[in-house]
């Protein structure tokens, strides 16, 4: 014998929010039950194409309604950029006031609740009703993939093309929700720049002087071997002017077509 356990009902105050969220006394507390029903019903029916997630309804005081809606495609609802926001709020006022007034009439006859009033609606005073409405675009659910499926085989379509169908729409919404996330992501923040360092020359350290940008120490060459030959004493000198440290040096010149002038010493007994 089967045990059947709503998966939803089984999570509630756990891991799963009530849905409707709210007090009311004993007198209006069934009438509050019946128009979240509705409000639940007559939603998804007109605006099929939204795709519907989950429907939240709060009231905090009195003739103050909440309302968050959950669908794949916020914009059949409010438009691409919520143009349409305050049209979609004064339909579902009207669709409200609407109920309230047949539900009042039906009480009425019926002596269900004194007069036919409702909790805003008079039939002397205007009917008063602040709404919220919150229109959040969500991920695809289990609920939106059997409306898939439904609407796909009232048309007569063989299952297996309808499991082909969904494979490419799951693939659409992927696409489209990941476009949607890299569209409103934030820019990377800039790595920060490195400090620019003066470009070395080609003969000596980084131009405008020596060390620590002091100017460079132009005068005698320093003392040692380098110092003592004639030609290596220029070569030295104009080092120590480019206030580089130039390595030993042999005492020989490049010619113009690469032959060197440069001849060993004899060997001497």
């Amino acid at each position: 014998m089967g045990q059947k356990v709503h998966p939803l009902g089984f999570r509630l105050g756990i891991t799963q929010p009530h849905l409707s969220q709210w007090y009311a006394s004993k007198k209006y507390y069934s009438k509050y039950i019946l128009e979240d029903h509705f409000l639940r019903t007559i939603l998804p029916k007109q605006y099929a194409k939204a795709g519907f997630e989950k429907i939240e309804i709060s009231r905090k005081i009195e003739d103050h309604l909440e309302l968050v809606l959950r669908a794949q495609k916020p914009e059949v609802l409010i438009g691409k950029k919520g143009e349409n926001l305050k049209n979609f709020q004064k339909e579902i006022k009207k669709l409200i006031f609407k109920y309230r007034a047949t539900g009042a009439a039906t009480a009425a006859a019926e002596g269900a609740f004194g007069e036919g009033e409702w909790r805003g609606l008079d039939a002397q005073s205007k009917p008063k009703l602040f709404l919220e409405v919150y229109v959040i675009r969500c991920q695809t659910g289990a609920s939106s993939i059997a409306d898939f499926l439904v609407e796909n085989l009232e048309k007569r379509i063989p299952y297996k093309i309808v499991f082909v169908l969904l494979k490419k729409h799951l693939k659409k919404i992927r696409q489209r929700e990941k476009a949607l996330r890299s569209s409103s992501a934030p820019p990377p923040p800039k790595a920060p720049l490195a400090p620019k360092t003066p470009s070395p020359t080609a003969n000596g350290p980084p131009e405008g002087g020596g060390v620590e940008g002091r100017p460079p120490k132009v005068g005698m060459p320093r003392s040692g071997p380098l110092a003592r030959s004639g030609h290596m004493a220029g070569t030295a000198s104009e080092s120590s002017v480019n206030g580089a440290f130039a390595p030993q040096i042999r005492s020989a010149q490049i010619l113009a077509d690469g032959s060197s002038s440069y001849r060993p010493a004899p060997l001497q007994n």
